[in-house]
């Protein structure tokens, strides 16, 4: 079943980079046709290479048993990660792009919010947005924010102490629950400081 999960996985990021691809060559064109041409698209083409190695940065079904080892001198052992693990932790990385989409498809994204703020001299770019929704919707997009936080942190480190799990069951991040309690700790203890 695992061998299936990471073919699934492996297909569906090639999906992505293609339909990454089109919506490149789409935007592209749109700007071509609005006569933004600046430097060739050269901000574009980084972005696409970026999305590109975040994408492709998955799982590989050939890589399942390869191993990376180190020695841990914390509990005086040699230590080991799978290579999908590495893979699994940039994956984290695509959260970028649900973001991007759920700030696209905000009403501080649209074509008014660029007529508007072109009007002012300023540009609607993704902060701009970010901020206009901390400051008409405080409590959903702080706590919103803290969910995705504390699952995808949680998702971190339960695979980056899974090395030291496997050694000795005193560190138990083995469970993904474990894993978010630390980050809900950890992170309150942070925010409670600063403040």
């Amino acid at each position: 079943m695992r061998k299936i999960i990471l073919w699934v996985i492996f297909l569906s990021s090639i999906i992505n980079i293609l339909l990454g691809y089109v919506r490149m060559r789409a935007k592209m064109d749109w700007k071509t046709r609005k006569g933004h041409v600046t430097d060739e698209f050269y901000y574009e083409k980084v972005e696409f290479i970026l999305e590109f190695v975040i994408l492709i940065s998955c799982p590989m079904p050939w890589f399942e048993d390869y191993k990376i080892y180190f020695f841990n001198s914390i509990v005086d052992a040699e230590c080991y990660y799978y290579l999908n693990e590495i893979f699994c932790l940039l994956i984290s990385l695509r959260m970028l792009f649900y973001v991007r989409t759920i700030i696209i498809n905000s009403s501080w994204h649209t074509n008014r919010t660029h007529r508007v703020c072109s009007l002012y001299a300023c540009e609607a770019s993704y902060m701009f947005s970010i901020k206009s929704m901390i400051k008409y919707y405080p409590f959903i997009t702080n706590y919103s924010m803290f969910v995705t936080l504390i699952v995808v942190f949680g998702y971190n480190l339960r695979i980056c102490e899974s090395p030291l799990a496997r050694i000795t069951p005193v560190y138990d991040f083995s469970s993904y629950f474990n894993s978010m309690w630390t980050v809900i700790v950890t992170s309150t203890t942070v925010i409670i400081i600063k403040i």
